[in-house]
């Protein structure tokens, strides 16, 4: 493991060591037994002060190392606690942002008995400017030549890609990925925005759930009403929290996060590495940027869930992640979700995995490698999304690798890619079985619509019989 570890006493009621041997706060014990028992915690790195109670808004904790302190640890036991599914047994308010750098942190809660953890910065996340109305807006459109939702003029002063985006007639939210032009053609792009009602049970309280549902919303308008919102920065590092009594009724605790920007150390992003590996819990970010490279391995728990989260350091995903309508310049996936038009760069697949793809804008190239399998879902996993793949891109399947359509209807109305390809040829080989002699035709132009009728043989589908890669149907 990177980093030391306190002694299991130190996590338990009654121990006396303070996590790293720190002197007291000024009327504050080292470790403070009812700090286990409270429900909300208070963080305000500007304004607060760690000789405070660090229970209510007023009495606010300014550092984490103080709350870590006086758990006495940086992996505290939480009660045991058998909780509603939608509410938590512990949240951390974020009330203002960190300084880059200052106050960095481990935090990796233990918890059981359908425990749930919220931080909460999304409540607290300050306004940018007034509420305005653009001059026009584009709405996405999902083919080769397509683009995401745009919003065109009459933008505020201060707009920058990460920045929140809430539409108040529509009660949804996205994310500005970015901002080009000036003045009046000055135009912000938009992650796919999501409906609040299917992430929060009302205002930002979120209805954390194990299995999140996320409902897209389309119906953005020059019309309606949106305001800008800053998330806060959290130098929380490296999260691993662990969960217990898991079952089969999806009853196990959720580490649900919301409103924050976790920067690089470096202040690039995608210059240093952060792992997110839960283990027996899911856990769940929501409007949440990172800046880092990130490893997400969600083998050991249940699920790892991004929702309209700006992913710009990239990262490696493997086991149980789920990315809806967000951002990531060029992961590499392996076993996971992709989906509510996450838009993607460069998209390389690896491993024996199966990452499905429901809806995905790719805008540069989505390459299978190394014998992976990617399926084409026809419907949203998890969400109200009709399946499709699009985008000015090529995808070039190699090395064996399949693509692979599950989505029970045709290539055609699922798979709008610019180009595709198998071993970086345009052209592939039919099978057909009732052939007499060789049963494949080569030199096939490799189109969605060649894909459904096998260039015209029985089986559709095409592939490159000398490697394996293929594009199949099911």
């Amino acid at each position: 493991m990177r980093h030391s570890r306190l002694p299991y006493p130190a996590e338990l009621p009654g121990a006396a060591q303070a996590s790293g041997g720190s002197s007291a706060a000024p009327g504050t014990p080292a470790y403070n037994p009812t700090w286990y028992t409270l429900t909300d915690i208070y963080l305000d790195p500007v304004n607060g002060s760690d000789s405070r109670a660090g229970n209510s808004p007023s009495t606010a904790i300014k550092t984490m190392s103080e709350v870590i302190r006086r758990y006495g640890s940086w992996t505290p036991q939480l009660v045991y606690g058998s909780n509603p599914s939608t509410s938590s047994l512990l949240t951390i308010h974020q009330l203002t942002t960190q300084s880059p750098g200052v106050d960095a942190f481990f935090f990796d809660p233990r918890q059981s008995g359908n425990a749930n953890v919220l931080w909460d910065a999304l409540s607290y996340c300050p306004k940018v400017g007034a509420a305005f109305s653009p001059t026009s807006v584009n709405a996405k459109m999902q083919s080769a030549a397509g683009n995401d939702l745009q919003l065109v003029g009459n933008l505020p002063a201060g707009i920058v890609a990460g920045q929140l985006v809430y539409n108040v007639t529509r009660a949804a939210w996205s994310v500005v990925k970015s901002v080009t032009g000036s003045g009046a053609g000055q135009t912000a792009t938009l992650l796919q925005p999501i409906t609040a009602a299917s992430l929060f049970s009302s205002g930002t309280t979120p209805a954390i759930s194990q299995s999140i549902v996320p409902v897209e919303d389309d119906g953005w308008v020059a019309g309606n009403s949106y305001q800008l919102y800053q998330p806060l920065l959290c130098n929380w590092k490296d999260p691993r929290p662990v969960g217990g009594d898991s079952n089969d009724t999806s009853t196990s605790g959720v580490i649900w996060v919301q409103g924050v920007h976790i920067p690089d150390a470096s202040g690039n992003p995608i210059a240093s590495n952060q792992t997110i590996s839960p283990a027996g819990c899911s856990m769940s970010f929501v409007l949440c940027t990172f800046d880092p490279f990130l490893l997400v391995d969600g083998e050991a728990s249940l699920g790892v869930s991004f929702v309209s989260c700006m992913l710009n350091g990239s990262g490696f995903f493997d086991n149980n992640y789920f990315f809806y309508g967000c951002y990531i310049p060029e992961p590499e996936c392996g076993q996971g979700v992709i989906q509510c038009d996450t838009i993607v760069d460069i998209l390389i697949t690896q491993g024996f995995g199966l990452c499905i793809l429901s809806t995905a804008h790719i805008t540069t190239a989505l390459t299978l490698s190394n014998g992976s399998r990617v399926s084409l879902a026809g419907a949203g996993v998890q969400s109200n999304e009709t399946g499709v793949v699009w985008g000015a891109s090529t995808c070039n399947v190699t090395g064996g690798a399949e693509m692979i359509n599950n989505t029970d209807g045709l290539w055609a109305n699922f798979l709008k890619l610019a180009t595709l390809q198998l071993d970086g040829a345009t052209t592939g080989s039919s099978f057909n079985a009732a052939a007499a002699g060789n049963p494949y035709t080569a030199g096939i132009t490799i189109t969605s619509a060649a894909l459904d009728t096998g260039g015209g043989a029985s089986n559709p589908g095409l592939q490159n019989p000398r490697t394996g890669s293929r594009y199949a149907s099911t």
